[in-house]
């Protein structure tokens, strides 16, 4: 070994003493990286086809000539050197051709010289307001600038990671027409996807069918546990938290995001489990030298402030800054700073009660003229009970009716989704006539859809915001849909549970075991009594209020108590949750841990062995996928 290592000292130029920091948030970091890069090289060097066993006696820099040709082989043809940073940024005008940038895009064009990597930046601002086109514009920038390694979007479910996969390849295969690029979608059911596909996955690089794509799924990237080593990605969050989960190879997946670019999408759909493990992510990333971008249209001020705390941001930022903003962590120094002004629209409000008969009689109604409705369920059941009673009401011909959850085989989502976007999308020549979308939380973010009404079940305020956001979404677009006379402004029905006697809490049924009570309960006080709602401007108000501890002026003495009881209640299933998060996370990098650490748990988030636990990325039962 002494001997091995002082040829690699003469073969690298290096002079002792070697010296590294003492401090544990300085090296853990250096050895979770190191693991992870040793773990790579390994399972390269042990593929016999491109080092087969050499059966001579060689002086050691005769050997390392020929390993070292032999490991650069090794590496093009498996795919590492596919894509390089030229060190070009572009303007955002030659990047996205087809759109003239808006307020929130200038800002972070403006804002864009002055984040040093790794930084953290929130871009918090309505739907269609080009968040993903700012973002990408971020990245990519700070990608040319030679300090990151690629990029991987993590979306909360497979439904809007595989949109968002198409859009990722589109803007991929234009910005960079000349380069081949290593693509791949990241979730449990990705190879049983059909969207990689279009990207022939390929052993070796070769220009075969490269007027095809300029795309690539490389194969060795393919198995679960090296995609995340691919220099871009679009998948499920749940892959991120496997790299700080005490799963097997952990350091591993942290290594495959180390020096890239994460952009975190809708995280407000992000319940208390998954925030405690993506805090403690965002505090590896920045260790390991990542930079972060996180996007949403409903954010509560203390969780901003947590995450900012997270990514080593040396201050709370206390200023009061109007939606939308940009929110910024560089070298510890956190600023929030305005991110422009967008137009208000007035979003009617009604409401109904939670009787499914209610629903079927509101679409019959409304839809007399024609037009697109969605009716948002917070459960699969209500979903499917809601979607008989509709086809027996509409069984004529002229009605196109779907029914669209995350339960359905994912054979027949796909085709689903497929279908869903094909009539409803901003790209779309054959919408409907009238057609119901009877759905649950899947079409609730991410999927750019556009629906003449919607009818929701009661949920949080910020949920609610973003259901609104399916509703008259591509009113400015270059292909506006001809709505009915009747829906021509944006209307929002409510099912919610009867409301009267402020002496009794409502009955939120089965929705409490998915949405707390108390944000259900604090959602209706504060929208019961509006007639409608002005978005973006009333957001900050209306989440803050929901949100909130402290009671409302407006609140009496018995809603208070009310809401006191359910609010201990959710207080204390937090902290359960909080507590069951860290039982499986592992230790901050200032902890004295490296050595002691186990990481038993498998990182297999589908695999149906029951003798193996499962690292659980989610609180929830575990499931088994049948193939």
């Amino acid at each position: 070994q002494t001997f091995l290592f002082l040829e690699l000292l003469k073969r690298f130029d290096l002079k002792l003493p070697l010296t590294y920091p003492e401090r544990n948030s300085l090296t853990n970091p250096i050895f979770m990286l190191l693991a992870g890069l040793t773990t790579t090289s390994d399972w390269i060097a042990s593929n016999e086809e491109f080092f087969p066993f050499l059966n001579a006696d060689l002086p050691p820099t005769d050997y390392f000539d020929i390993a070292e040709e032999q490991a650069q082989q090794a590496l093009k043809t498996l795919g590492w050197y596919g894509w390089k940073s030229e060190g070009n940024p572009a303007k955002f005008e030659k990047i996205f051709p087809q759109f003239e940038r808006n307020a929130l895009q200038k800002v972070v064009i403006e804002k864009t010289p002055d984040l040093i990597p790794p930084f953290l930046a929130i871009i918090e601002a309505p739907t269609r307001s080009g968040k993903t086109e700012a973002a990408f514009y971020l990245a990519d920038t700070v990608l040319q600038k030679g300090h990151n390694a690629g990029i991987y979007i993590a979306m909360p479910t497979q439904a809007s990671s595989n949109q968002m996969f198409s859009r990722t390849a589109e803007f991929l295969a234009h910005r960079y027409q000349e380069s081949e690029l290593d693509l791949h979608l990241v979730h449990g059911a990705a190879l049983l996807s059909n969207h990689e596909d279009k990207l022939k996955p390929s052993g070796i690089w070769d220009n075969e069918n490269i007027e095809v794509s300029n795309i690539r799924s490389h194969a060795w990237f393919l198995p679960r546990k090296r995609t995340l080593l691919a220099p871009f990605g679009v998948g499920t969050v749940d892959q991120t938290f496997l790299s700080v989960l005490k799963s097997r190879h952990f350091f591993l997946r942290l290594f495959g995001l180390s020096h890239k670019i994460l952009i975190f999408d809708e995280v407000h759909a992000y319940d208390v489990y998954m925030t405690e493990i993506f805090k403690t992510l965002l505090h590896w990333l920045h260790a390991v030298g990542t930079s972060v971008i996180i996007l949403s249209a409903t954010l509560p001020l203390q969780t901003r402030q947590e995450f900012m705390q997270a990514y080593s941001a040396n201050e709370i930022v206390m200023e009061n800054v109007e939606f939308p903003r940009l929110s910024t962590v560089t070298e510890g120094h956190p600023q929030v700073i305005s991110a422009g002004k967008f137009p208000s629209r007035t979003i009617q409000l009604g409401w109904i009660d939670k009787d499914i008969n209610s629903i079927t009689q509101m679409l019959k109604d409304k839809l007399s003229e024609g037009g697109c409705a969605a009716v948002l369920c917070n459960r699969v059941q209500r979903a499917q009970d809601v979607y008989n009673a509709v086809t027996d009401t509409f069984n004529d011909k002229d009605t196109e009716i779907i029914l669209f959850h995350g339960r359905f085989p994912l054979c027949w989502r796909e085709e689903i989704e497929a279908r869903v976007l094909s009539f409803f999308d901003k790209k779309t020549s054959n919408r409907p006539n009238r057609a119901i979308v009877i759905a649950t939380q899947v079409i609730e973010q991410s999927l750019d859809l556009d629906f003449d009404l919607l009818i929701t079940d009661l949920a949080p305020i910020d949920l609610l915001i973003q259901r609104i956001g399916r509703l008259h979404r591509h009113e400015n677009s270059s292909n506006p849909p001809a709505r009915p006379e009747n829906l021509k402004r944006p209307l929002c029905i409510i099912s919610a549970p009867a409301f009267g006697d402020e002496s009794l809490t409502p009955d939120f049924g089965s929705d409490s075991y998915i949405y707390s009570p108390y944000i259900l309960y604090r959602t209706l006080l504060a929208v019961e009594q509006r007639q409608h709602l002005l978005l973006p401007k009333e957001t900050d108000e209306l989440i803050e209020d929901v949100y909130a501890l402290e009671p409302s002026d407006s609140f009496t003495e018995i809603v208070w108590e009310r809401l006191k009881t359910l609010q201990s209640e959710m207080l204390k299933k937090h902290a359960e949750s909080a507590r069951n998060a860290h039982n499986y996370l592992i230790p901050l990098s200032t902890a004295s841990f490296l050595g002691s650490l186990s990481s038993s748990l498998s990182d297999d988030l589908q695999g149906i062995s029951r003798r193996v636990l499962r690292a659980p990325t989610r609180e929830i039962a575990p499931s088994v996928n049948i193939v």
